[in-house]
């Protein structure tokens, strides 16, 4: 149980190419299949590094079960676990591999970061262009209105 096999977990799905409308290995395994896959593609990694949870509050590193962007949020949110990232390495807003993106505000997408220097954050993401891909963002768009932007974090490090 613990960070580093979930992100070596979704390192290992990058390539994965999803069947016809939106079929996935990681919607079978849900149960629910032939559905928009981001969030499902989280809570299946989560799953395979033992932190998934269903429980309504937990503490990091665990991962809620939801195929719902807007709920994953909401529950990083009501655990005291969403944050606004920072581009200052002395905060702790600072995003932190293992952490979750959330990509153009808190209900369109997701992805898990799996690197980040000092210009710019990796994350490994589920349902781009029908696959797992790999996306990197530059440090100088975090939170901006131009959309494709990381705008919160959800921490799987730390809590306020």
């Amino acid at each position: 149980m613990s960070l580093s096999t979930f992100v070596q977990t979704a390192n290992g799905e990058v390539g994965y190419t999803e069947g016809p409308n939106n079929d996935t290995k990681y919607g079978l395994w849900f149960g629910l299949n032939y559905q928009p896959w981001c969030s499902i593609f989280v809570a299946w990694c989560a799953n395979e590094a033992g932190i998934l949870t269903t429980a309504a509050t937990a503490s990091e590193p665990n991962v809620y079960k939801t195929a719902s962007v807007q709920t994953l949020y909401n529950w990083y949110a009501s655990n005291r676990r969403n944050l606004t990232p920072s581009t200052n390495p002395s905060s702790a807003n600072y995003p932190k591999v293992g952490d979750l993106a959330f990509i153009d505000g808190t209900s369109n997408h997701v992805g898990i970061i799996v690197a980040v220097s000092s210009t710019s954050i990796t994350t490994v993401e589920g349902n781009i262009s029908d696959q797992v891909t790999k996306v990197t963002y530059s440090m100088s768009t975090l939170r901006n209105s131009n959309g494709n932007t990381i705008s919160y974090l959800g921490s799987n490090n730390t809590h306020y």
